[in-house]
């Protein structure tokens, strides 16, 4: 998905997805129409780039609809991300990221209901697996019943993020030895944790 000009959208459809549909939104709020922002989902992997002297977001949507514009808060029906209580947050790989970089999560019950979990990225040239517990998110949302899921993902100035699948998944298992790419503030706040990192996929896992 490119934007261009100043946005670009793009759908896809697949039985693995949540809800059957991941819709990919990209939007350029600044910089010069000859460099583009793109934003890109291929072999379980989504990167995001931006142009020379470009910045934007691209927004990334889980709402069981095939349209990029507009969101159907309810789409989803009513899905438990916790699996009856076994998962207790959303687990994302940061590949690589630029400093500043900065990912943001909201989880949609219906249209009034709606909670939100955030975080900036430091630098990040090693593979980083991060915890975003849905005891840090911020609002009314119930992960019990979640109806539509978004994703944005920004940066500075021709920033490049690129992650692996995301999924609710279970706690943390005990602290595993991996660098903290978050900033020291939001260590401070409890938004962003490290999972331990663990051979294979939970069985409670809800990939996205």
């Amino acid at each position: 998905v490119t934007a261009d000009g100043t946005s670009g959208s793009q759908v896809g459809a697949s039985a693995s997805i949540l809800g059957g549909y991941r819709d990919i939104a990209v939007t350029r709020t600044s910089g010069l129409a000859d460099f583009a922002l793109t934003a890109e989902s291929f072999g379980g992997t989504f990167s995001v780039s931006s142009g020379p002297q470009v910045t934007g977001n691209a927004l990334v949507t889980w709402d069981g609809t095939d349209s990029p514009s507009m969101l159907s808060p309810n789409g989803l029906g009513s899905v438990d991300m916790t699996e009856g209580g076994l998962n207790s947050g959303i687990r994302m790989q940061v590949l690589s990221a630029d400093f500043g970089s900065a990912v943001t999560f909201r989880l949609y019950s219906d249209a009034t209901r709606v909670s939100v979990g955030a975080g900036v990225l430091s630098m990040v040239t090693v593979p980083q697996l991060l915890f975003m517990p849905f005891s840090t998110f911020t609002g009314n949302a119930d992960p019990r019943s979640v109806g539509a899921i978004e994703m944005l993902l920004t940066g500075p100035v021709s920033f490049d993020t690129r992650i692996a699948p995301v999924a609710a998944t279970p706690a943390p298992g005990p602290a595993a030895s991996v660098p903290e790419p978050v900033s020291s503030a939001l260590l401070a706040s409890g938004l962003l944790g490290i999972i331990a990192l663990r051979r294979g996929k939970s069985r409670n896992a809800i990939p996205l």
